[in-house]
Formats: C-alpha cells, sequence, structure tokens
C-alpha cells in the first residue's frame, strides 16, 4: 500500500507530538505545576522554574451551555516542546470526572494535533461526542449540545467536509485516574491555591 505525502506528513507530525511528549521526570529541577481556582468558573494552571518564570500556561472555564458540564480551554500556550499535553492530561485528571473541550470558536493547529494525537491514539483517555446547538445528533437531549464551530471549520485531516461530528473538536475528553497528578505530587511538583 502506497503512502500519499500528505497522509505521511499527518504520521511523522503524530509521531513527533508523540515523541515530543513531556513526563514530570523531563522538567527542570524545581518546577511547580500551580493549579489556581477562581470560584467554581475557572482553573488557572502555570507551569513556572526557578530558571523559567512561565513555562506554559493553561486556563479553562466552566462552560455555560450543555456541553455535558464540561470545562472549556479558554486560553493555551506552552513555551517549551512537549508540554502541551503534559498540561492537558494534568488538568483532565485534576477536573475528573468533569470533562474537557476545546475552545469552541478558535483552536490553533498545534492545539488541533494534540486533540486527534488524544482521539486517535490515547486509549487512557475517553472521549465523548457532543452534539450541535441544533440538537442534531440528540434531538430529545439537550445536556449534551454544545457550540461545534471550531469543529465545523475543523480542516486536520484536508478539506473540509461539512462533518463537523467527524471532528476530534466536537469530542469531550476525560481522563479517568491521577497517574500524572500522583506523580507531580510525589515529586513535589504540584501546588493548588484558591483565588
Amino acid at each position: 500500500m502506497l503512502v500519499g505525502e500528505a497522509q505521511l506528513r499527518r504520521i511523522i507530525r503524530e509521531e513527533l507530538l508523540h515523541e515530543a511528549a513531556k513526563s514530570p521526570e523531563d522538567l527542570p529541577a524545581g518546577t511547580k505545576f500551580i493549579f489556581t481556582r477562581y470560584g467554581e468558573e475557572e482553573i488557572e494552571l502555570e507551569v513556572k522554574s526557578p530558571g523559567n518564570p512561565m513555562m506554559g500556561k493553561l486556563k479553562i472555564t466552566k462552560s455555560y451551555e450543555g456541553c455535558e458540564g464540561a470545562w472549556e480551554v479558554s486560553f493555551s500556550n506552552a513555551l517549551i516542546r512537549g508540554l502541551g499535553p503534559l498540561m492537558y492530561d494534568a488538568m483532565m485528571e485534576y477536573i475528573h470526572p468533569d470533562g474537557l473541550v476545546s475552545d469552541r470558536y478558535s483552536v490553533s493547529d498545534d492545539a488541533r494535533r494534540v486533540w486527534k494525537h488524544y482521539y486517535d491514539n490515547r486509549p487512557d483517555v475517553d472521549h465523548l461526542q457532543l452534539d450541535n446547538l441544533k440538537g442534531e445528533l440528540t434531538p430529545d437531549y439537550e445536556e449534551d449540545d454544545c457550540e461545534q464551530h471550531s469543529a465545523s471549520k475543523d480542516r486536520a485531516d484536508g478539506p473540509h467536509t461539512g462533518r463537523w461530528q467527524q471532528s476530534p473538536l466536537s469530542k469531550m475528553y476525560s481522563k479517568p485516574g491521577d497517574a500524572v497528578i500522583s506523580k507531580l505530587y510525589s515529586l513535589g511538583m504540584l501546588v493548588r491555591r484558591r483565588a
């Protein structure tokens, strides 16, 4: 079977994402994962080390629409290659049993690759198909209705097909267990705050 150039590029990007993903042990000594909860509506994760006061930041807000009660990524920036997936893993464990969804309106190419990687390659991360605001998939159930603007514009797998439900951005993700959070705690890297 011959692999096309576009498919080969996708495979290489996926492998680079997998290989580049950091674990807590890969980070400099003194690194802290600081979770700050702002009431019941917002959680912020900042990753800092003594030599780098801002390695990464992930902000999530509680969804105001159905979305199965998920938290929505409102800001994400990892300044160190491979830190993004680790921040997402830590956040999903931190908010479990609630789930996490991508920004409903704007998702960077790097973030799209992370969500696609979760969907295609992470059996330890659960995903649940969400409906759109019209209720096309589950007309009699409103709790899963969620804005699908990012998913309907997703071109991660090639030309826009109009099938938003095939996009990894149309799902809610959750990570049962606490392997990452436990590792951060055991290494003295976990800080929890309330603002």
